[in-house]
C-alpha cells in the first residue's frame, strides 16, 4: 500500500539495526548487525526518522543532565512467557538504561515530553478554522503501517476531520514526564524476526526537529530466539548496541551531526588507503581520542566498516582494528563479557553535538586494549605482518586470545579483510565462573583470578588438551628484584615463570604448560571487591598507589621519593622535614634496560656496533648525560636489550627514564634485527641509584666493551672483543671511607655537616651548664 504524497514527503524511517545469529550465533561470525536492511528491501515503505515539530519545552539553559530513557512496553505485542517479560521490565532495561543515563547528558526537556500530533490544519477560510485537519501517523515498530505511537505520546489538539465542529474531537494525551528519549520496546516473532535467525531490530523514529536529536525509537527482540541466550552479558551487550544506533550510532545520523553553533556537518569522509577508498569518521573528538588510543597522530580519521553484508558498512567500526568493541558489525553470543565500549565510540556520540559524555563510566569489566598503541601502521599496514599487526596467528592452531583472558582459536570471519586472529571459545572465558564446560576434574581453573596459558597437558585423569587452558595465577611483587612475579597453579602446585614463554613441568602430568607474559596475565586481575577492576599491585613498602610503578603514600618508617619509597633517602637526595629533596649536586648511576622482543642472527661485532650507534641517536639525550650504551641477547626470552649505565644528577636521570618510557610508548625506538624494524616494548630502571665520586668527562657513548666482572667507563670507538652473554655489575663500589668524606663536608642549609655537629655539642654542653648554676 502506498503512502499519501504528504505522508511520504515528510515521513522518512530507517531500521536501524538487525542482530543476526547464525542460529544461537556461529563461533565464527557471532551475532552480524544488518543495518539498514528493511529500508534497502523495502524501499516503497521508506521511513520514517520523523522530523516533525515536538511539543516540548527545550531547556533554554547551557546545563546538561544525564540522558532519562522512558521505555514503553507494547504489553498486546509481547509475544514472551510472563517470566521473560518480568526479565526485560525488572532486569535488563533497566541495567540497560541505566548505563546511558551515567554515560550521556543532553540538553534535558522541560516539562511534559510529547510529539506535536497535527500535521495540517484548517485554513482561516473555514469554519473550523486553526484546528487540526490532518493528524500524524507515525511508524514506530516492526510490523510496518500497524505500529505506531501511541495517542497518548501526542500532544494535545483538536482534531476536526470534516468543516463542521460537529466533527472536532480531542486528541492526544499531553505525552510523558521526566523523559528525554522514549523508546517502544516489542517482544515479537513477525517481520524481521520471521526466519528464527535474528535476535532483534531497532530504529529511530523521531529525531527533534531543530537539534535533529533522536528522540524516539523502538527494539523488537525476536521471541523465537530470546530463550536462546543463556549469557546476560551477551543480552545486556546487544540492547546496548541497539540503543547506540538509535541514540544517532548510524550512517544516516553521520551525516546530520551538529557542531556546537548548531549547524549540520558530515562526520564522516572517503580516502583511499592501501589502494583502497575507505570511509572514515573524521569529526573532531573521535580523531583526537584515536591518535591518543593507536598512538597515530598523523591519522586523519577511523576507518568504519567496509565488509560483510552491505547494509552493515559504515554504521560501525572496522572489526579489524577494534575486535570486541561493542560497536562493531557482531556480537558472540556467549561472549558478552569479552565486549566492552570504548573511548573512540563515545567521542563519536559526544561529536553528534547532541550529548555530554562521561568517559570514566563502564560498562564492562575491562577497558578496551585491542590495538591500543600500536601506532599508524597497525590501522593501515598489512595484518599479515606481525610487526604491524601482533594479533596475527596461524589458521586453525589453538592458544589464548591477545590478552590472555580465553582460551581461543585461529580464525577469521567476514568483517576481518581476510586476518585471522585467536578469537575466544564460549565457555572458556577464564574469569568467569559460569562456563557450560567443567574441567575441575583436570584441575582447570576458573574464577577471578584464572588466566589462560597455552598447554599440551596429559596426566591419567585428563586426555592430553593442546591450545589454551584456564588456569589460576598469582601475581605479586617480587621485592628483591623490584618487580611483577608470575605464579601458575596447578593440581596444588605452585611453579615461579621465570619469563615469558618458559616451559613448566608439573608433576604427574606428561608435556609442559607455557608461561603467558606477565604484564598480560597480571594486569587484569579482576576482583569482586573493587567493583570488577584490576587491583593495583603497588611498589615494595607503598600503602597506597595509582599505578603499580606510582606510589603516594608509604609505610611507616619508608620515605617517599620520586613515586618510590626508601627505607632511607637514596644516594644524591637529602632529607628535609620528612622528604626526599633533589641534591642539585651529588652524582649518581642508574642502569637502564630496553627491551626489543626479537635477536639479530650472526650477530657481528661490527653488526652489533652499529645497532647500539642507530640505537643512540634516537635516544637524543643531552651531552650532559654520561651514558655507557650496551647490548645483550636474552635466547631463551628470544630478546635484545640495550642496556644503558647513565651518570648524572637524580633529578637529571629521572627525567631521562620518563623520556624513554615516553618514547616506548610513542614507537619511537626500534632495531632493524634481521631485515625486519621491531619496536622496542618495555624500558625500565634495573638498579636503585648509586652515588659516585664525581662526574666522568666523557659524554654519550657510541659502544661499551662488556666483560663479566667490571664496568669501565671509556669510550670505544673502534671495533671492539665482545662476549655474548656478558652482563654489566648493577653498582659501582664506593669505599666507606670516601662515602663519609663526602658526607663530613656535605652543606646542610649553607653550612657544612661538621659545623652543625659543633654548634649542636654546643648548644648541648651549654645547657648542662645552665641546670649546675
Amino acid at each position: 500500500m502506498l503512502l499519501p504524497c504528504y505522508q511520504r514527503s515528510k515521513i522518512t524511517f530507517i531500521y536501524f539495526l538487525i542482530i543476526l545469529v547464525n542460529k544461537i550465533a556461529s563461533q565464527d561470525d557471532g551475532t552480524s548487525c544488518l543495518h539498514d536492511s528493511i529500508q534497502k528491501h523495502n524501499s516503497i515503505h521508506a521511513s520514517a526518522i520523523h522530523q516533525g515539530k515536538t511539543r516540548f519545552q527545550r531547556n533554554t539553559g547551557k546545563t546538561q543532565r544525564p540522558i532519562r530513557i522512558t521505555p514503553y512496553y507494547v504489553d498486546n505485542r509481547m509475544q514472551l512467557s510472563t517470566k521473560a517479560k518480568a526479565f526485560l521490565r525488572d532486569q535488563l532495561f533497566p541495567d540497560t538504561i541505566q548505563y546511558f543515563n551515567s554515560t550521556l547528558s543532553v540538553q534535558p526537556v522541560a516539562g511534559q515530553f510529547a510529539i506535536d500530533a497535527c500535521f495540517t490544519q484548517w485554513s482561516s477560510s473555514f469554519s473550523v478554522a486553526g484546528r487540526c485537519r490532518i493528524l500524524k501517523s507515525i511508524n514506530c515498530g516492526p510490523r510496518y503501517n500497524y505500529d505506531k505511537i501511541i495517542q497518548q505520546h501526542f500532544h494535545r489538539v483538536t482534531y476536526c476531520s470534516q468543516d463542521t465542529t460537529t466533527t472536532c474531537q480531542n486528541y492526544g494525551g499531553g505525552g510523558v514526564g521526566e523523559t528525554d528519549f522514549l523508546l517502544y520496546v516489542y517482544a515479537t516473532n513477525e517481520g524481521a524476526c520471521q526466519n528464527g535467525q535474528n535476535l532483534a531490530v531497532s530504529s529511530t523514529c523521531v529525531t527533534d526537529s531543530e537539534t535533529g536529536r533522536p528522540i524516539v525509537g523502538f527494539i523488537d527482540i525476536c521471541s523465537s530466539t530470546f530463550h536462546q541466550i543463556n549469557d546476560y552479558e551477551t543480552y545486556r551487550h546487544i540492547m546496548a548496541h541497539e540503543l547506540f544506533h538509535s541514540l544517532g550510532f548510524s550512517a544516516t545520523h553521520f551525516q546530520n551531526f551538529r557542531r556546537p553553533d548548531g549547524t549540520k556537518y558530515n562526520a564522516t569522509r572517503t580516502f583511499v588507503a592501501n589502494g583502497k577508498k575507505t570511509t572514515m569518521f573524521t569529526s573532531p573528538k573521535v580523531v583526537q581520542t584515536a591518535r591518543e588510543y593507536y598512538n597515530c597522530n598523523s591519522l586523519q580519521g577511523v576507518p568504519l566498516e567496509d565488509n560483510g553484508a552491505s547494509n552493515s558498512i559504515e554504521s560501525h567500526w572496522e572489526m579489524k582494528i577494534l575486535y570486541g568493541e561493542i560497536m562493531t558489525a557482531a556480537i558472540a553470543v556467549g561472549l558478552g563479557k569479552m565486549t566492552t565500549v570504548s573511548p573512540i565510540t563515545l567521542a563519536a556520540m559526544e561529536d553528534s553535538g547532541w550529548y555530554k559524555v562521561n568517559y570514566n563510566s563502564n560498562f564492562s569489566q575491562h577497558k578496551m586494549e585491542w590495538g591500543k598503541g600500536l601506532g599508524c601502521n597497525f590501522l593501515f599496514g598489512s595484518c599479515t605482518n606481525k610487526n604491524d599487526y601482533p594479533y596475527t596467528c596461524q589458521a586453525n592452531t589453538k592458544g589464548c586470545n591477545f590478552n590472555y583472558l580465553t582460551a581461543a582459536t585461529c580464525r577469521t570471519n567476514k568483517w576481518l579483510d581476510g586476518c585471522r586472529i585467536y578469537m575466544p571459545i564460549v565457555g572458556k572465558v577464564c574469569f568467569s565462573t559460569n562456563n557450560e564446560t567443567n574441567l575441575h576434574e583436570c584441575n582447570y581453573y576458573y574464577g577471578a583470578d584464572s588466566r589462560c596459558a597455552v598447554s599440551n597437558l596429559a596426566s591419567e585423569t585428563c586426555k592430553l588438551y593442546e591450545g589454551g587452558i584456564c588456569i589460576k595465577t598469582i601475581c605479586g611483587v617480587n621485592t628483591t628484584s623490584n618487580r611483577l612475579q608470575l605464579k601458575l597453579q596447578l593440581a596444588d602446585q605452585e611453579i615461579v615463570c621465570s619469563y615469558n614463554g618458559e616451559k613448566l613441568n608439573f608433576n604427574g602430568f606428561s608435556h609442559d604448560l607455557i608461561c603467558p607474559p606477565v604484564e598480560l596475565a597480571c594486569q587484569h586481575i579482576l576482583s569482586a571487591h573493587n567493583d570488577g577492576l584490576a587491583p593495583i599491585l603497588c611498589p615494595p613498602m607503598c600503602s597506597s598507589c595509582s599505578t603499580s610503578k606510582t606510589c603516594h603514600q608509604c609505610h611507616g618508617n619508608y620515605y617517599l621519593y620520586n613515586y618510590q619509597c626508601y627505607l632511607a633517602c637514596p644516594p644524591g637526595v637529602n632529607f628535609q622535614f620528612n622528604k626526599c629533596v633533589d641534591d642539585e649536586d651529588t652524582i649518581v648511576q642508574v642502569i637502564y634496560e630496553v627491551i626489543f622482543l626479537a635477536i639479530q642472527n650472526n650477530l657481528t661485532p661490527g653488526r652489533r656496533k652499529a645497532l647500539i650507534q642507530d640505537f643512540q641517536s634516537q635516544l637524543n639525550f643531552s651531552s650532559k648525560i654520561h651514558a655507557v650504551i650496551s647490548m645483550t641477547i636474552d635466547n631463551q626470552r628470544s630478546s635484545t636489550a640495550m642496556v644503558m649505565q647513565l651518570i648524572n644528577t637524580n633529578r637529571n636521570l629521572s627525567q631521562i627514564g620518563n623520556k624513554l618510557n615516553l618514547l616506548v610508548s610513542r614507537r619511537r625506538l626500534k632495531l632493524k634485527l634481521n631485515d625486519k624494524e621491531v619496536f622496542a616494548y618495555s624500558a625500565q630502571q634495573v638498579t636503585n641509584p648509586v652515588m659516585i665520586l664525581e662526574m666522568p668527562t666523557t659524554t654519550l657513548a657510541t659502544t661499551y666493551l662488556e666483560t663479566r666482572t667490571s664496568v669501565q667507563l671509556e669510550n670505544y670507538t673502534t671495533d671492539d672483543v665482545y662476549e655474548e652473554n656478558a652482563t654489566i655489575p648493577t653498582t659501582i663500589e664506593v669505599t666507606r671511607k670516601e662515602q663519609s668524606k663526602d658526607l663530613w663536608n656535605k652543606l646542610v642549609f649553607g653550612f657544612p655537616f661538621w659545623a652543625w655537629i659543633l654548634m649542636i655539642c654546643g648548644g648541648i654542653a651549654g645547657l648542662g651548664g645552665l641546670e649546675k648554676k
